[in-house]
């Protein structure tokens, strides 16, 4: 009887587990690093505040010539703070370079010898400094935007050179460049109705070299902790400036939700 049963009973299921295993390599890509959160973050505050994201083929900037998109408005407070500081940086390279065009143009009208050449590389050197800085700009706005840390490298090493340069200008009296060692040259001058003019523009370009050094500085500075601790390392500020825009009825109206919900627990 005991056979038959046997036989008359269905085979017994076979119980199979099922263990899914990570594949090689699942690990390191589940590890996310500061930009990769900070991009997660940003993707996730621009759809609680219903923004659509940055329009990158709306070339914008530079005015008139329209060669990049550039728009602070788009980013958030945090991001704002870098990108003001590079912002700073590239208007006051192009000052300079302006400043001293317009100081070699000048001496060259004056029939001041040898400025008719450095006029020519001061115009050189307008067209390579402004897309050095353009580009770096550029960078450092798109990079700090996708917290992109291939384009905060390339703004941090333009940034660098920049700054050694314009470093360079504030001080050195070489071809076109007027620092402060060319104020015995512009005193000595043989053409003395220019003499006062170049005096002048010689102490407002190395002012305007130094100022540039020093606000690339500052904005390398920026970038530099954007790339390593993200948003987080200008928290406290971005705060600060979120709370500084927040419209003057917006307090108020905290404190009365505030004492409705201690009326409510009462």
């Amino acid at each position: 009887g005991h056979s038959r049963f046997c036989q008359g009973a269905p085979p017994p299921t076979a119980v199979v587990l099922r263990v899914n295993m990570p594949e090689a390599g699942s690990s390191s890509r589940g590890i996310k690093g500061v930009n990769d959160t900070a991009r997660d973050l940003s993707s996730t505050g621009n759809q609680i505040t219903g923004r659509t994201g940055i329009s990158w083929e709306n070339y914008n900037y530079p005015p008139l010539i329209r060669i990049i998109h550039f728009d602070m408005n788009e980013l958030d407070a945090a991001h704002r703070v870098v990108v003001r500081w590079c912002h700073w940086s590239f208007k006051f390279l192009i000052a300079g370079l302006l400043v001293n065009f317009l100081v070699n143009l000048v001496l060259a009208c004056a029939a001041v010898p040898g400025k008719g050449v450095t006029t020519a590389y001061s115009v050189f050197n307008c067209f390579i400094g402004f897309g050095l800085g353009l580009y770096c700009l550029h960078a450092g706005y798109k990079g700090v935007a996708l917290s992109d840390t291939t384009l905060m490298r390339r703004n941090e090493v333009l940034q660098g050179v920049l700054v050694i340069f314009e470093f360079l200008f504030s001080i050195l009296d070489v071809a076109n460049w007027n620092g402060w060692i060319s104020l015995g040259e512009a005193e000595a001058s043989p053409v003395r109705s220019v003499s006062v003019f170049w005096l002048v523009m010689v102490v407002l370009e190395s002012l305007l070299w130094t100022a540039a050094f020093l606000l690339g500085g500052v904005a390398l500075y920026h970038v530099l902790q954007f790339e390593w601790h993200g948003p987080m390392a200008f928290s406290a500020r971005a705060a600060r400036a979120i709370r500084d825009k927040r419209p003057k009825g917006a307090g108020a109206a905290k404190a009365a939700v505030n004492v409705g919900l201690s009326l409510n627990r009462l």
